[in-house]
């Protein structure tokens, strides 16, 4: 797809592209609107009534979750080069239009989460973007030496994070086992597995009580859940970022390669990214 990139005119293939990460976003967020959190991971969190519903999470875990919000965070990263190129065109002060739009990115993603939902991703987005900006200079090639590192450094904590979980799994599996890894042991199932009754009764009413409930509970008892998703999910998502703007200078993002070329990326990441998920949502 060739598109015309003249000052003012919009890149038809970002907003085709943004729409469709945004609904794929929406196909992820609605299963949080209606069930525990942890049915992103575990399909039986909610019940399974037919092998209908456990198909359509096998779907969703390996074409959609994640793949939408990573695709997003290239736009994300594209857009801001945007941005950043406008405002040096125009002879302003690229810092300032750049941490301006970040700055106010960060107040609309605060009130998202404390006053509306607590999946904002925002925040996230702002603070990330706050480096995001030192990196606007570098050539494609340097700008995803960058990405794989910083995917490979999150992908190792990541590893490492599992480990535990097996290691504490083995602890507690063990004959008089230490009463404080067994409680640690729960609060890993009350995260990640089938939330016990107490505890869906506690959430049930939480949220069909008064609004102010929800806005108290995200103030004080979740107040600093914003940065700790940025500290686990924050490398990755810089790293994607800046994939992204690879992509817009390398004209990927712009419909100016050949069709051959894209076929090629699409057939290599499907061929990498469908087999991995698809033995993670097997384990």
């Amino acid at each position: 797809m060739n598109v015309a990139t003249e000052p003012g005119q919009r890149i038809a293939t970002l907003d085709i592209v943004r729409g469709v990460a945004v609904l794929g976003i929406l196909a992820m967020n609605i299963v949080a609107f209606a069930m525990p959190f942890q049915a992103y991971m575990n399909p039986f969190a909610y019940g399974l009534e037919s092998a209908a519903d456990f198909w359509s999470w096998v779907f969703s875990f390996v074409f959609i979750d994640g793949r939408m919000r990573g695709l997003f965070s290239f736009l994300f990263g594209a857009s801001t080069l945007l941005v950043i190129e406008k405002a040096e065109a125009a002879g302003g002060s690229a810092a300032t239009a750049h941490y301006r739009r970040m700055l106010w990115l960060l107040v609309f993603g605060l009130i998202h989460f404390y006053f509306i939902w607590f999946g904002d991703i925002l925040t996230g987005y702002a603070l990330v973007g706050l480096v995001l900006f030192a990196f606007r200079g570098l050539q494609p090639r340097a700008l995803a030496i960058w990405a794989v590192a910083l995917i490979a450094v999150q992908l190792l904590l990541y590893l490492a994070m599992a480990m535990s979980f097996l290691s504490l799994a083995q602890a507690v599996a063990a004959p008089n086992a230490d009463p404080a890894l067994l409680e640690e042991w729960q609060g890993l199932e009350e995260t990640f597995g089938v939330p016990r009754g107490e505890s869906l009764a506690d959430k049930l009413a939480l949220h069909l009580g008064p609004w102010s409930g929800l806005v108290h509970d995200r103030l004080i008892v979740r107040g600093l859940e914003p940065l700790s998703s940025v500290a686990f999910f924050g490398l990755e998502t810089l790293g994607y970022m800046l994939l992204g703007m690879a992509a817009l200078k390398n004209g990927f993002l712009k419909g100016e390669w050949s069709p051959r070329r894209y076929r090629k990326v699409a057939v290599i990441g499907l061929a990498i990214g469908v087999p991995a998920y698809a033995a993670l949502a097997w384990l």
